[in-house]
């Protein structure tokens, strides 16, 4: 770092010029790594910053020149969220990075810390990034993205006894974020959800369901029901680049009995039924091995094609166990 230190972080908010220039470099980078959607990427979260949404913060190195900007958003309660990073071309190196986040987490520290980074950073190299957050203890979720292929049969599955497939009604709400809370509460990509908190989070994406926010596949979306018991739920969805598993959630009570693979083969089946040749994606936590092996036995292969900009976040170790073992979250435990 030199005898200068860190450098210092200084808010862009009212330097259009320079948060401009930052922009164009961003957008550069991305489009050099994802051209069909890294640009777009990119516009959004700038213009997010403009409204006020995010904040925008320049690095500026211990000599005092520019030479990065990061893009986050508070969290209350929890930290600072970092949602784009950039460091220039004369930066791309591992004591830079290092600096950087040095900077920044001695910026506005009244707002927590910092508790996640997007995986991929432009420029930096993949190593350069883990060996930073490694030996500070960060954690990498990376994503992996499969295709269920246009050409392949769609397998069968076995329904146990009392096992019913329909879709959900509006009364299967309460259970449904019973159900989601209790699938969801151990699952470490909560620390990317708006608001990181499980039961306000799941409540606000079951209201958005029903909205033109998820473009919902209702004909392929379902509930399984066993007896009196709401068990599992499949939401499937479309975004631009076709038709998607937006979730499967299990009540860990009936994990490993097959309501999974029986959930997944119902939709890729009404999928078909009504006429799409489309391939059907999926993106899953590589931690969630579990996850991994039923697509798998479905019949979803691995494409090169990432359904997402970022191939993953790295999140503070600390940060995770803390929102994993809230007490506000204990009364979704899944009953002995």
């Amino acid at each position: 770092m030199g005898a200068g230190g860190p450098g210092t972080c200084i808010d862009l908010r009212d330097r259009a010029d320079e948060a401009l220039r930052w922009e164009e470099a961003c957008a550069a980078a991305y489009e050099r790594i994802r051209p069909d959607s890294g640009p777009a990427h990119v516009h959004r979260i700038f213009r997010s910053a403009e409204t006020g949404e995010r904040t925008l913060t320049e690095w500026v190195d211990p000599h005092g020149a520019p030479a990065g900007v990061l893009v986050w958003e508070p969290v209350p309660e929890v930290g600072r969220r970092v949602v784009l990073g950039y460091l220039d071309s004369a930066h791309q190196d591992r004591s830079s990075f290092a600096a950087l986040l040095t900077a920044f987490e001695s910026f506005e520290p009244t707002r927590g810390p910092v508790f996640v980074i997007p995986d991929g950073l432009p420029g930096l190299l993949a190593d350069d990034q883990a060996a930073v957050l490694e030996a500070a203890d960060w954690i990498r979720l990376e994503e992996v993205t499969l295709v269920f292929p246009s050409s392949a049969p769609v397998p069968g599955a076995t329904l146990g006894r009392d096992w019913t497939i329909r879709p959900p009604t509006a009364d299967d709400r309460p259970a449904l974020l019973t159900l989601a809370a209790r699938a969801y509460r151990e699952y470490p990509g909560q620390l990317g959800w708006p608001q990181v908190d499980l039961e306000r989070d799941l409540t606000l994406y079951l209201d958005q369901l029903g909205t033109g926010r998820h473009r919902v596949i209702a004909s392929a979306t379902f509930v399984l029901v066993v007896g009196p018991s709401l068990a599992g739920h499949i939401v499937t969805s479309r975004d631009d680049h076709g038709p998607f598993i937006d979730s499967v959630q299990v009540d860990p009570r009936w994990q490993g009995r097959g309501i999974g693979r029986a959930l997944l083969v119902r939709s890729l089946q009404a999928l078909r039924d009504a006429g799409s040749s489309e391939e059907v994606a999926v993106v899953y936590l590589r931690q969630n091995s579990r996850a991994g092996s039923l697509y798998r036995s479905v019949g979803f292969v691995p494409t090169a094609q990432r359904r997402h900009v970022d191939p993953g976040l790295w999140v503070r170790r600390r940060t995770l166990r803390a929102v994993l073992e809230r007490a506000s979250t204990a009364k979704f435990r899944s009953p002995r």
